[in-house]
């Protein structure tokens, strides 16, 4: 499946890693004729109202609203003023089952871990990671670095896991002085972009 969803980021940047989620659609790519550009544009048309205020660009509005066919360098284009504006789109690659298909709800806080090495139909492939209500960063960064698979034990025997140390380190600090290292949580996010993984943690409005 495909999913897209629409976010506001308060950073207004396309590095943002935190967003509120504002909707989200899922499609089958194979059996959807119109392609995901189609679906895409479809998807902001019904979405406008959310941002049309902050956009303040009638002529990029005109653009969602209008019969021609898009281009992918048109959606980037479009998703370069609505990040301006405070808002981006996002598509990535789903299981059909996976959470939350009309966005999270209430306070759930949802991670979407999104690796970039397995890439399907042009997008990363996803998967989202629901942290339980007493869960705390370190264990819940430990869960997204199991699930990516990366240094995978049975096969990396002799070489070090550059993140066992840090998480471990992590957990460490936080036992002593009850808080989440922030230099060390930022090292590990590095270190996850520059094996293709991405994280964007999002909640429901």
């Amino acid at each position: 499946m495909i999913e897209v969803s629409l976010y506001s980021i308060p950073a207004k940047d396309i590095n943002a890693t935190v967003g509120t989620c504002i909707d989200r659609a899922r499609f089958d790519h194979d059996q959807f004729g119109g392609g995901t550009l189609k679906f895409v544009k479809s998807f902001l048309k019904t979405n406008i109202t959310a941002f049309e205020t902050a956009l303040a660009n009638p002529a990029l509005i005109s653009m969602i609203n209008d019969d021609d066919t898009w281009t992918v360098k048109d959606l980037a284009s479009i998703n370069f003023w609505l990040i301006k504006a405070g808002y981006i789109v996002k598509i990535q690659n789903v299981t059909d089952d996976e959470e939350n298909p009309q966005g999270p709800t209430g306070n759930t806080v949802e991670w979407n871990v999104i690796d970039y090495n397995f890439m399907q139909f042009g997008y990363p492939t996803a998967i989202k990671i629901i942290p339980a209500d007493d869960s705390d960063v370190a264990t819940t960064l430990r869960r997204v670095i199991e699930s990516t698979g990366m240094f995978a034990a049975d096969r990396f025997v002799d070489v070090k896991n550059p993140f066992t140390e840090l998480l471990d380190n992590l957990e460490k600090v936080k036992s002593i002085s009850g808080a989440i290292s922030s230099s060390i949580s930022t090292r590990i996010y590095e270190y996850l972009e520059q094996v293709g993984i991405k994280v964007f943690i999002t909640t429901g409005e």
